[in-house]
């Protein structure tokens, strides 16, 4: 699958629905508060500098990269859809802090240099990255990572009793043999299996440091039996 995959509209039609209706991002305010928290558990854990730079893949409206700023990181949000980078320059804007949002693709990170972070937050975005984008993903995310530097992953997990495809809804099916769900016929996001994630973050060089399991929240998604919260360091 080539890295231009993300390059979909319906992302940015749902950001602008989203802020016309006055939400705070993709996310609820709850939502946010559970991983500013746990942002706040991971910088009491790890060593990260309180000045570091700090990089959200798939930054959204910028709610979280903005919290980082506020708390004095050189703060970096990177989207594929535009309408949620204007959305985050607006946030910024009206706050007291400052961030760089840009425009990209969270495959390549091209527009950043080696060894650039200290830390590197998944935007619970990983998912949407598909096929052998996976390993091009983790490998830029290792590169543009410093030796010790933090990259915190939220994955989703499939059900792995689930043995013959599931209509989720007219548009959507979820394929358990491709671990795909399927947006009329095109691959949408990508459920890993647990130690399967795990595999592919070592696989990048990472360190895992600790994984913890999460248990599944949502009614709506009956192909996802939960996720994994995953520390991995750079060695």
């Amino acid at each position: 699958m080539k890295a231009d995959y993300f390059d979909r509209p319906d992302f940015g039609k749902r950001y602008e629905e989203l802020r016309a209706e006055s939400h705070p991002g993709w996310s609820s305010e709850a939502h946010y508060r559970e991983k500013e928290a746990e942002i706040e558990k991971l910088l009491a854990r790890y060593s990260v500098p309180a000045e570091g730079r700090f990089l959200e893949l798939g930054c959204g409206a910028g709610n979280i990269t903005l919290f980082m700023a506020n708390k004095g990181f050189e703060a970096y949000g990177i989207d594929t859809a535009p309408e949620a980078i204007a959305w985050a320059r607006e946030k910024m804007e009206n706050s007291m802090a400052g961030a760089d949002f840009r425009v990209g693709n969270v495959v390549d990170l091209v527009s950043y240099p080696d060894s650039f972070f200290e830390f590197v937050f998944d935007g619970e975005c990983l998912h949407c990255v598909i096929g052998s984008d996976r390993a091009t993903c983790l490998a830029n995310v290792f590169r543009v990572l410093k030796r010790g530097g933090l990259f915190y992953v939220q994955g989703n997990c499939m059900d792995e009793t689930l043995k013959d495809p599931l209509n989720v809804s007219p548009d959507f099916c979820f394929d358990p043999q491709s671990q795909y769900l399927m947006r009329n016929g095109i691959p949408y996001y990508y459920l890993s299996r647990e130690e399967e994630l795990l595999e592919e973050i070592r696989g990048a060089g990472f360190k895992i440091a600790c994984y913890e399991k999460v248990p599944k929240t949502s009614k709506h998604e009956p192909f996802q039996a939960g996720g994994l919260l995953v520390d991995a360091v750079k060695p």
